[in-house]
C-alpha cells in the first residue's frame, strides 16, 4: 500500500530555526486592521513556545525595564516641549546679554554680538527645524516666527553643513547642547530663506544685507521682536502635527 509514495523523514529532523537560540523569550508582532496585536513567545531549550498577547500597559513597563541601560536624563529639561520617538522639541530662552554671532564669506568673518530672540528647536528623525517666538515661554499653541539666522530655509530645516550632529543614543541634554552648537558656536555661511528679517522681505536680499540687519541690532543693544520676524502662520502644535503625521 502507498508503494508508489514515500515519505522524507529529512525535513523532520532538521534543526529548528530557534534551535540554540539562548533568548529569554521573543516578541511578535500582528497587524489587525487599524491596530497591531504583541504577544510574548516564552522559548525553552531553543524552543518558541506558544504566543501570549500582551496588553500596552506591560508592553511599555517590560520596554522600560529592557532599556534600562540606555543613557537617559534622570532630571528632564525644563525646556523640553514635547517628546515622541521620532520628535524632540525643547527651546531656547531670548538674550539677556549680547551673544556671538560668526559669518564667513569668501575667507572673511565677521564677528557680531547682539541678543536673540526666543528659539524653537525641532528635532525630527535625523533632521533639525528652528523657529523664533516672540514670547520668553513658549506653549504648543505660541505662533512661531522664522528663525532671523542664516542655513535655514522656508520651512525651518537647518542644513548642518560641517557642524556635527548629535547621536541619537546621546541623552536629551547632549543632544540639545549639539543641536544649539551646530547654530550659535558655527559659522553662518549664507541665507537659505529670504524671510529672516521683514524689512528685508520685499525685495530679493542677500547674505551681505542681512548681516547688515543683525549690525543695527547690536548697535541699538535691543533683540529682534515680532515686528522685525516674518510670520509662519503655524503655531508650535501645527508644526509638530505636520511633521508627525
Amino acid at each position: 500500500m502507498f508503494n508508489r509514495h514515500c515519505v522524507d523523514t529529512a525535513f523532520a529532523k532538521q534543526p529548528s530555526l530557534s534551535d540554540g537560540l539562548g533568548a529569554e523569550f521573543i516578541l511578535s508582532v500582528t497587524k489587525l486592521k487599524d491596530e497591531r496585536l504583541v504577544c510574548v513567545h516564552e522559548v525553552q531549550n531553543g524552543k518558541i513556545g506558544a504566543a501570549k498577547p500582551i496588553d500596552k500597559s506591560a508592553l511599555s513597563s517590560m520596554i522600560h525595564n529592557l532599556c534600562s541601560d540606555v543613557p537617559v536624563d534622570h532630571w528632564k529639561s525644563s525646556k523640553v516641549l514635547y517628546q515622541s520617538p521620532t520628535a524632540l522639541v525643547w527651546y531656547r530662552d531670548a538674550s539677556t546679554k549680547p551673544e556671538d554671532l560668526w559669518f564667513r564669506q569668501n575667507n572673511k568673518v565677521t564677528h557680531i554680538k547682539a541678543k536673540l530672540p526666543t528659539l524653537v528647536f525641532v528635532e525630527h528623525k535625523t533632521q533639525l527645524y528652528i523657529f523664533a517666538a516672540s514670547s520668553n515661554k513658549v506653549a504648543r499653541s505660541t505662533p512661531l516666527y522664522h528663525a532671523p539666522l542664516c542655513n535655514i530655509n522656508e520651512k525651518g530645516s537647518l542644513c548642518f553643513g560641517t557642524a556635527d550632529a548629535p547621536d541619537r543614543k546621546d541623552t536629551l541634554a547632549v543632544r540639545m547642547k549639539k543641536h544649539e552648537d551646530a547654530v550659535l558656536t558655527t559659522n553662518f555661511s549664507h541665507i537659505n530663506c529670504k524671510k529672516t528679517f521683514k524689512v528685508l522681505s520685499r525685495k530679493n536680499h542677500d547674505t551681505n544685507e542681512h548681516i547688515e540687519q543683525w549690525q543695527v541690532f547690536e548697535a541699538s543693544g535691543l533683540r529682534p521682536k515680532a515686528s522685525d520676524l516674518v510670520k509662519c502662520n503655524a503655531t508650535l502644535e501645527d508644526v509638530i502635527k505636520r511633521l508627525e503625521r
